[in-house]
């Protein structure tokens, strides 16, 4: 007999956001000076193997069995990518530790047309360990336009009796000549009767600067043979086109009339970022608005999120009560340099530090030198997480929970240099300035300069035998980058 493993609980993701996984990866394989091949920690390690543009095809997560002294597989994502980039498969499994061996715990399928667009694309959320293959579970065939939108879709169900794909349900979408969706009518295949039924609708209102002013669902009333309400929201903007206000209404069948049932309120700062949301239900019977939940944001000087604090409804307390804090430091670039997560303690009336976690950064590699799938915007070497520890026999402190290497390998690829000759920076180490020689292109080149926690000190242009004066800067390790175009150099410079 054949063992069947169903595994439930996994969210059907959007389909163009799911294979793109691969798209938020850096360096191509020809740009790329640097591949990220492993994450090693004292418990963990995961290991990395690109395809020839520099994509991601395989990613293994290991464990470290303390007891063998050994590191034992846990998790396995493999991808394949066809030559625009575009996801064609997206597999990931686990360690089965009973049978020893691998199982699958999910499977995207897609394929593409010219575009870019996704045609068809399938999810199978269930392994047969008898066979070692997954078990097909649903299927979507997508029509666009020629604008590219998705006027419609048919979407298929397995059936393991038949071993086929059986219809299941299909969609029809319409737009208006911005290409802003107006319309969805969504059908259910009845089989018995080998018909098409309708089943839901939405329609959609914009003004004239394009924000979704109105969004409308209804449920197909068999009995009635008429659209029957489901649920309705309303957006208001402001003149900078900020979404202020969501109001959710749920239709009421007894008074055939739209009941008012949730809102959703959003602050923006000058530059445009939210610093308050809200959502609060309505309470009819005491003609009032109870707050679910409200988080506030603040942003540094570079619009990077530094701080955001949580809030929940209590219903012991009969009141919304803070709940959880992020605070994060994040460098000049918006790479995180660290992050604390701190919970409210009632008893206290205080925060508690809980999380912490630490990232170190090399400045000299930026993300378009780098082949990895992380998205920080230069190389990242190390990453250690803490928990706070607290109790009465000892003051607050600090533990490591874990400490992660990072590790790179260089890459012979060719480079285009802004530089027709060599390039020498000297005298360095220096003390009051430093000069950059070289066979300079005749086009304006800049230099930037960085510290090591990526502090920019200097931008300017950079002038042929031109002195660099560095007397008013403290002792270290500096990164140079010249640029022209883009096109760039990067160097180091110590100062003493």
């Amino acid at each position: 007999m054949k063992k069947i493993i169903l595994l439930s609980g996994i969210l059907l993701i959007s389909a163009t956001l799911s294979a793109q996984n691969s798209a938020l990866e850096a360096g191509s394989a020809t740009d790329a000076k640097q591949r990220l091949d492993s994450i090693v920690s004292t418990r963990s390690r995961t290991v990395y193997t690109y395809d020839a543009s520099g994509k991601t095809t395989l990613e293994l997560t290991f464990s470290r069995d303390s007891m063998k002294g050994e590191w034992v597989g846990v998790g396995k994502i493999e991808k394949v990518n066809d030559a625009n980039g575009n996801g064609l498969i997206y597999a990931r499994y686990y360690w089965d530790e009973v049978l020893s061996q691998w199982a699958g715990a999910n499977k995207f399928n897609w394929s593409w047309d010219g575009n870019g667009e996704v045609l068809m694309y399938t999810l199978s959320t269930a392994w047969d360990a008898g066979t070692g293959q997954f078990i097909p579970g649903i299927k979507y065939e997508n029509i666009r336009d020629q604008d590219g939108n998705r006027t419609s879709y048919t979407k298929y169900q397995w059936d393991t009796d038949s071993s086929k794909y059986l219809k299941s349900e299909k969609g029809y979408l319409t737009y208006d000549a911005d290409g802003n969706r107006t319309s969805y009518t969504q059908y259910q295949w009845e089989q018995s009767t080998g018909d098409w039924i309708l089943s839901y609708k939405d329609e959609f209102s914009f003004d004239a600067n394009g924000n979704n002013t109105l969004h409308t669902s209804f449920n197909w009333d068999r009995d009635s043979s008429k659209w029957v309400g489901k649920s309705k929201l309303e957006n208001t903007f402001d003149a900078a086109d900020n979404n202020t206000l969501t109001l959710g209404y749920e239709w009421d069948g007894s008074t055939g009339l739209w009941a008012l049932s949730s809102k959703k309120e959003y602050t923006f700062d000058v530059k445009g970022y939210v610093s308050v949301q809200s959502e609060s239900i309505w309470i009819a019977d005491s003609s009032k608005w109870i707050m679910q939940s409200k988080s506030e944001r603040e942003y540094d000087a570079n619009g990077f999120n530094t701080l955001s604090i949580s809030y929940d409804w209590d219903d012991m307390l009969d009141q919304i009560v803070a709940s959880k804090r992020w605070e994060s430091i994040p460098d000049s670039f918006g790479n995180t340099q660290t992050s604390v997560i701190s919970v409210w303690d009632i008893s206290k009336n205080d925060w508690v530090e809980r999380d912490k976690t630490e990232f170190s950064f090399d400045y000299a590699y930026s993300r378009q030198d780098l082949m990895t799938p992380l998205v920080a915007k230069h190389k990242t070497i190390r990453r250690i997480e803490y928990m706070f520890e607290n109790d009465e026999l000892k003051s607050g402190e600090w533990k490591v929970i874990d400490d992660f290497a990072y590790f790179y390998s260089d890459l012979a690829v060719n480079v285009a240099e802004i530089f027709r000759g060599e390039l020498s920076i000297y005298p360095n180490p220096a003390t009051d300035y430093f000069q950059v020689e070289g066979d300079l292109d005749a086009d304006e080149v800049r230099i930037v300069m960085y510290n090591v926690s990526g502090k920019m000190f200097m931008n300017q242009v950079l002038h042929r035998g031109g002195r660099i004066p560095v007397s008013h800067l403290s002792k270290g390790i500096y990164i140079i980058r010249l640029v022209q175009g883009s096109q760039v150099k990067t160097a180091k410079v110590m100062i003493e």
